[in-house]
C-alpha cells in the first residue's frame, strides 16, 4: 500500500512527491484492473485518501494515463542516455539500456501495464507519446547498428532485432508483480541474459557494474527535462499523426431530419419489385 510523508523542505517538493505517489499507485491499480475498469474512487481507496484530494493533483483519469506514459518514457530516455555514456560498444550499450529500463521501470512504477494502453489517450497526447516512442526505438536500432559495425552484435536485421528485444521488454508490465518471488533487479538480469544471448558475438564485452538507483539518475538531472541533456542525433522515421475518425456527411430532409448518401440512393432506386 502506498504511503506518503512530508519530511521534505519545501511545499513544491511535498506536492511533487504526493503527485508521484498518486501516479505510481494509479499505475499499479489500473494495471491490475484494466484502464476502463478502474475509477478514481478505486485509486483513492488504494491510497486511503478522499476522491476530492485526488483532484488537487490530477483532473481526470486520462491525465493519469498520459502522465504514466510520460514517466515511462522518461525512464526509457534516461536508460538510453546512461547506456550511451557508460557502455563500451553497441552490444554493451544495448544490454545496459535494457538492464536500466527493466530495473528502473519495475522498481519505480511497479511494472505499470497501464503503458500498453495508448488508444485510450486523447488524440494530442497520443501523438505526443507515439513521437517519443519512435525516438526511443530509433536509439535502440542505432545501438544494434553500432554493434553490427563494431563486431559485437551478429549481422541481424536491426529492426527485427528491435521488435524482438523491445517486444519482450514491454510485455514485462503485463505479468510483473512487485510482490512476486523475483525482484525487479533479478528480472532485469534474467531478461537481459535471455534476450542478449542471441545477438552477441565472441567479441561482445559487458559492463556488469552496479546500476545507480533511478532516484540518483533523476537527481543528476537537477530537475531539468530529460531532453535538455545532449544526446547524439538519431534519424527518427516520420509518422503521420493520428486523425480523428471522419463523420459521414448528412443532408437535411424536407421534414427537418437528416439522411445519409446511402439513404438518398435507396430512395432513388424505388421500392423492390415483387
Amino acid at each position: 500500500m502506498a504511503r506518503w510523508n512530508n519530511e521534505l523542505r519545501t511545499d513544491d517538493e511535498i506536492y511533487r512527491l504526493k503527485r508521484r505517489t498518486i501516479l505510481s499507485e494509479a499505475a499499479r491499480t489500473i494495471s491490475r484492473r484494466g484502464y476502463h475498469n478502474t475509477s478514481l474512487d478505486d485509486i483513492a481507496e488504494s491510497l486511503k485518501v478522499s476522491k476530492g484530494t485526488l483532484y488537487n493533483y490530477v483532473k481526470d483519469k486520462q491525465e493519469i494515463l498520459f502522465e504514466c506514459h510520460k514517466m515511462a518514457l522518461d525512464i526509457s530516455e534516461r536508460s538510453y542516455r546512461y547506456a550511451h555514456q557508460q557502455g563500451r560498444g553497441g552490444y554493451d550499450k544495448l544490454r545496459l539500456m535494457v538492464r536500466c529500463y527493466v530495473t528502473w521501470m519495475n522498481g519505480t512504477m511497479g511494472g505499470a501495464g497501464i503503458i500498453s494502453d495508448v488508444g485510450a489517450l486523447r488524440l494530442e497526447d497520443r501523438n505526443n507519446i507515439i513521437g517519443r516512442r519512435d525516438a526511443v526505438d530509433a536509439h535502440v536500432i542505432a545501438f544494434i547498428e553500432e554493434g553490427i559495425t563494431d563486431g559485437t552484435i551478429r549481422a541481424v536485421d536491426p529492426r527485427l532485432a528491435r521488435f524482438a528485444v523491445m517486444g519482450a521488454v514491454n510485455s514485462i508490465p503485463l505479468w510483473f508483480s512487485p510482490d512476486g518471488p523475483l525482484s525487479s533487479t533479478q528480472i532485469a538480469e534474467g531478461m537481459v541474459d535471455i534476450l542478449m544471448q542471441g545477438l552477441g558475438t565472441s567479441a561482445a564485452k559487458m559492463s556488469d557494474h552496479q546500476l545507480p538507483s533511478y532516484a540518483q539518475i533523476e537527481a543528476s538531472d537537477h530537475g531539468e527535462p530529460v531532453a535538455a541533456s545532449p544526446v547524439p542525433a538519431v534519424a527518427v522515421p516520420k509518422r503521420k499523426p493520428a486523425q480523428k475518425a471522419a463523420t459521414p456527411k448528412r443532408s437535411k430532409s424536407a421534414v427537418g431530419g437528416t439522411k445519409t448518401k446511402k439513404d438518398r440512393s435507396s430512395k432513388k432506386s424505388g421500392p423492390a419489385k415483387r
